[in-house]
């Protein structure tokens, strides 16, 4: 596919962002539409603009709305990202029961081992995701780059407690003469709201 490339420019406080003072970001647009699909940050960071659903990048539903994210340090623009309403949503939720289904019947091995190479593809990446991090919330440069370790931790933490849950047999309550096998499976999609709006 090939892209059309504009420029957008903006500096980062030295107070918030030290080495990224005076960073530069390019914005993508689709060539078919001239709609904005990344935002690439110098230093090798891309930034995808739309909403993962079903795993492509997409527009909303909703006409396509968008929302600006500004730079807090100087109040620009870094990029315009996809609003997405409830019918995104549904969706999100829909194509999540698939993956879901999919995903649950995978060895505990393999589903670790996924987890393992998302957490070793964040921490390879993470001094962009730190300098994105500080973009677009203003927060210290050392603070964002420990979020960035202190949230991908969480991924080994529960690749190895996934090959640690076994079943169980235990006893009836309503007979001696029998056992009851316990087995501890994947439940279905969860739905998870995160804080955003950080430094709070």
């Amino acid at each position: 596919m090939s892209f059309l490339h504009r420029k957008v420019v903006f500096a980062c406080s030295r107070a918030h962002g030290g080495a990224f003072a005076n960073a530069r970001a390019s914005v993508r647009y689709l060539a078919s539409t001239g709609e904005p699909c990344r935002v690439e940050i110098e230093g090798g960071l891309s930034v995808p603009t739309r909403g993962l659903i079903d795993g492509k990048w997409q527009a909303s539903n909703g006409g396509g709305a968008t929302f600006p994210v500004f730079n807090p340090a100087n109040g620009q623009l870094i990029a315009d990202v996809t609003d997405m309403g409830s019918e995104d949503t549904k969706s999100a939720i829909s194509s999540s029961y698939r993956a879901q289904s999919v995903w649950s019947r995978r060895p505990v091995q393999s589903r670790a081992t996924v987890m393992k190479q998302w957490y070793a593809a964040i921490m390879e990446n993470k001094a962009n995701l730190a300098h994105l991090i500080t973009l677009e919330s203003g927060k210290p440069l050392a603070e964002a780059m420990g979020e960035v370790e202190y949230g991908a931790s969480f991924l080994l933490f529960f690749a190895e407690q996934a090959k640690s849950i076994h079943g169980e047999i235990v006893p009836d309550p309503r007979s001696l003469q029998r056992q009851l096998l316990l087995v501890k499976e994947p439940v279905g999609v969860a739905g998870l709201v995160t804080p955003w709006n950080f430094p709070w």
